[in-house]
């Protein structure tokens, strides 16, 4: 506020008064006029103001973050920890709660697992009898050094030695060398050295109420130094996992190439598959007990030696898990340091790809289609009987029962829940049956305290839930996801809302960048798990969409958007599905997707027909029994590649995405939604190629 805006602000205020005080005509019209004008005069201060203030920060995302959400009125600083309780009483001392944290994070795994009832079966009894090529990581170089140290972000922030990633990238030249030799004499030795052991702990608030430390989130900051070191392992051992097919296909999570979508199409395919065949599917949703901080070390290191890490390498992995040491940060005041002897290392580089190779065998533990994606854990079964596929359900569940057991991670049955998904109409009867998690082990005398019941989600059920969410999708048992609309509605109404506040006083530019982060990413996640919802359900998200592009160039309500999509460069709703099905497809076609869907689809070429049929380069699609089918990832992938042209010749992806998204942006692609139907574009110089045969 200028000296000029503060000095009318007092006189519109006056103005206000002597209304108040002698309502006349007069005074109110003089009052009404002289608060319009300042009004208007203030908003186009404010505008001026972040016009001028985005223009500075242009080259600096923060600042311009920072300035986009002082105009939204949203906090960009975390709330600070004021209270938390202590043995039953509440402390504001900083430090005691920086002790009560530490202490509470250090043996919250060791809790989970001293609670879990024993087992009698050893946990390589699980592990596939394979022999695994032996590990080995090799020598760093001053020049590797380097090249590790670009790869990370130049953040500022110090870590507990106060070295910040920012002054090692400074000197990396200088300290290249020196590095280069402690780390090969560590890699050598098979020793970790013991100052880069120590992590530090900040808490972050989930949810709940803000005094009880299981309500935050601990996100462990390593030494810097330590994460170059752990860089270089981490690539060693990535390639000896890639390059042997360790890590089973059907684990999704912290792997190259592999996201949440895939883990969904995947799981949608399972079930859509069985409803069209006129099968019942069970999914069951496991829910784990803090399953990084649990993880056993002496399982882990077997685990490693199976998988042929041996040796000097193994040595070296034992030393970097045992004796490590966390302290937790709480506004610059330190707990004391404790020990860590459980878990994957919180906020570690190795941390991830160890805690896959420690889960690796549970897909092979029983005969229930699994999915992982990390520790979200989901089997799938199907049958034509309810009642006989629960029983056969019941038993493998025993099987992943003792797996977990024998591998010491705690399953949470409260939150772990089950769907029988059906087509609308068909009978559900259980005869009395019921899914159960049994904890028993198989040598121990039965008790039926380990016996749970899981619920089932399902719409006739007024006490349960009628949803579940996995990985941020809401499935239901009639596979509509209806509630996943419903939630996504919610979503993206509160950016619109955000939108309006600002519409006013920020450059049509911010308000892009404000669209892209509270609208545009909720609908390009999983868009073609989207696209299996009615159409009518879809149509009220794409309104939305069309809502907010309206806002973004001040355009009337009810202003005719194909322009507008076209002037601001932003796909409609249903050309981001049409994208999604094609670049997914061109992964798939070009043997670059994910090896679990291999044989997903054939080519007419690959039927053996004796004839040269004219569309042979064609997907074959499935039958489609119901109509709700051709909507489902299953059929309509497929469809819509065959319909794409001469875009299945682009063989390269980033010239297939460039020309994709160049096309979908032009005026001549039809405005059909869900489809792609005679593209007329140009045909490369080269002849449709041959399908080759799968070699991922």
């Amino acid at each position: 506020m200028t000296r000029g805006l503060l000095i009318s602000r007092t006189t519109k205020l006056n103005l206000h008064k002597s209304s108040i005080l002698d309502p006349s005509p007069a005074n109110i019209l003089k009052y009404k006029m002289y608060r319009n004008l300042f009004n208007k005069v203030l908003r186009a201060s404010k505008k001026e103001y972040y016009e001028s203030g985005l223009l500075k920060a242009k080259k600096n995302p923060k600042k311009t973050w920072d300035i986009m959400k002082e105009a939204l009125n949203i906090n960009s600083n975390p709330s600070k920890i004021q209270k938390i309780l202590v043995n039953g009483n509440q402390t504001s001392e900083p430090l005691e709660i920086a002790n009560c944290f530490n202490k509470f994070f250090a043996s919250a795994g060791k809790n989970v697992a001293n609670n879990l009832p024993p087992s009698s079966i050893p946990p390589e009894n699980f592990l596939p009898r394979k022999n695994h090529p032996e590990f080995r990581y090799g020598l760093t170089s001053p020049l590797e050094i380097c090249d590790l140290l670009k790869a990370f972000d130049p953040k500022k922030s110090n870590d507990t030695s106060n070295i910040s990633m920012y002054l090692l990238k400074f000197v990396a030249m200088e300290i290249s060398k020196p590095l280069s030799h402690l780390f090969n004499l560590s890699l050598t030795t098979g020793v970790f050295p013991e100052k880069l052991k120590l992590s530090r702990v900040v808490p972050i608030y989930k949810s709940g109420k803000i005094d009880i430390c299981d309500n935050y989130r601990p996100v462990g900051l390593q030494c810097n130094i330590s994460k170059i070191l752990e860089k270089f392992v981490y690539h060693k051992l990535t390639n000896h996992v890639e390059l042997n097919k360790i890590i089973h296909p059907n684990q999704f999570g912290f792997q190259k190439s592999k996201n949440t979508e895939h883990n969904l199409i995947q799981v949608v395919n399972f079930i859509s598959k069985a409803i069209n065949d006129g099968d019942y599917c069970i999914g069951v949703f496991l829910d784990l007990k803090k399953a990084f901080d649990t993880v056993n070390h002496q399982i882990l290191l077997t685990k490693l030696e199976y998988y042929g890490i041996t040796g000097t390498e193994l040595q070296w992995f034992q030393s970097y898990l045992t004796d490590r040491k966390q302290l937790v940060d709480i506004d610059g005041h330190h707990s004391e340091p404790t020990t860590i002897d459980i878990s994957v290392i919180q906020g570690s580089i190795l941390g991830p790809i160890l805690f896959n190779i420690f889960i690796n065998d549970l897909p092979s533990a029983s005969k229930i289609l699994t999915y992982l994606f990390a520790d979200d854990t989901q089997g799938l079964v199907r049958g034509k009987d309810l009642p006989t596929l629960i029983d056969s359900l019941n038993n493998e569940l025993l099987n992943w029962a003792n797996w977990f057991k024998a591998n010491r991670l705690g399953v949470n049955v409260s939150k772990t829940k089950y769907i029988i998904f059906h087509n609308r109409g068909k009978l559900i009867n259980l005869e009395g049956k019921k899914v159960f998690f049994d904890n028993n082990d198989p040598t121990f005398p039965h008790n039926p305290d380990l016996v749970t019941e899981l619920e089932r989600i399902c719409k006739s059920n007024p006490l349960s839930t009628q949803s579940y969410k996995l990985l941020g999708i809401y499935f239901d048992e009639n596979l509509s996801f209806k509630y996943h609309i419903d939630h996504l509605q919610s979503k993206i109404s509160k950016g619109i809302y955000l939108l309006n506040r600002v519409k006013n006083i920020l450059p049509k530019k911010a308000l892009k960048s404000l669209y892209y982060a509270y609208v545009h990413s909720h609908l390009t996640y999983c868009p073609i798990i989207l696209s299996c919802s009615p159409s009518s359900d879809v149509t009220k998200i794409f309104k939305l969409q069309k809502k907010a592009v309206r806002i973004i160039s001040h355009s009337d309500y009810n202003a005719h958007t194909s322009p507008l999509f076209q002037k601001l460069q932003i796909l409609p709703l249903h050309k981001i599905i049409q994208q999604s099905k094609l670049i997914f497809m061109h992964s798939y076609h070009y043997k670059y997707a994910p090896s679990t869907f291999i044989n997903t689809w054939t080519t007419n070429n690959e039927r053996n027909v004796p004839m040269e049929l004219r569309n042979r380069y064609d997907y074959t699609l499935p039958r489609a029994n119901t109509e709700n089918f051709k909507k489902y990832p299953l059929y309509s992938i497929p469809f819509t590649w065959n319909n794409a042209g001469y875009f299945r010749n682009y063989v390269n992806s980033t010239t297939f995405k460039i020309s994709l998204k160049s096309y979908l942006m032009s005026e001549e692609c039809p405005d059909i939604p869900f489809l792609i139907n005679n593209l007329d574009i140009p045909a490369p110089p080269h002849p449709l190629p041959p399908t080759p045969s799968p070699h991922y």
